[in-house]
């Protein structure tokens, strides 16, 4: 089986961070202490300590649901590892892209319904993806194609610690776990 085959439709699964073309005014408002948003943050109420460590209101730590896989995560635990741990890990990821002066939001991703608390994915709103002959359609976009195959697909499906996507079953994190298919 080729392996690029395998990697490239998981990797166009996050082609919108690009192609969804968000301004700035689609992007939740950041707090102005913690600059972060609501929706970053999974709606928790945070204060940042001198020492830099990040706690609820009331002395914990956000609840991220550590060790609790995905699908069983709460939507309280999947909004405080969204905003706590994707978030930050997929904007560094990004200095690397073709475009990588591009702010990351939760928006970026999940679309303007996300300053709403609308996360659900695929989203509409991202770039429709053909994968006839190779994604043969986006390659005016091949820096961008390669950096989402090589690197943020990857990066998504361990942070998610989904299965790669699998041509034999048909399932498995792809690009169309954030994008709908073209036509």
């Amino acid at each position: 089986m080729n392996r690029r085959l395998v990697v490239l439709p998981l990797s166009l699964a996050l082609l919108s961070l690009v192609g969804c073309e968000e301004d700035s005014s689609s992007a939740p408002d950041a707090d102005d202490e913690t600059g972060t948003s609501e929706a970053q943050t999974g709606g928790l109420d945070e204060e940042t300590d001198t020492d830099g460590d990040t706690e609820t209101e009331g002395g914990g730590a956000p609840d991220i649901g550590e060790g609790v896989a995905w699908p069983d995560k709460s939507p309280e635990q999947r909004g405080a590892y969204m905003g706590l741990v994707v978030l930050p890990t997929m904007t560094e990821l990004w200095q690397q892209s073709p475009n990588p002066d591009q702010d990351v939001t939760c928006a970026t991703c999940h679309g303007p319904g996300a300053a709403e608390g609308d996360f659900t994915m695929p989203n509409a709103a991202l770039t429709p993806l053909d994968p006839t002959n190779e994604f043969e359609a986006h390659q005016d976009s091949a820096d961008f194609l390669q950096f989402m195959m090589t690197q943020v697909t990857p990066e998504m499906t361990a942070l998610l610690d989904a299965e790669p996507f699998d041509f034999e079953t048909n399932e498995g994190f792809s690009c169309f776990s954030c994008h709908t298919p073209a036509g």
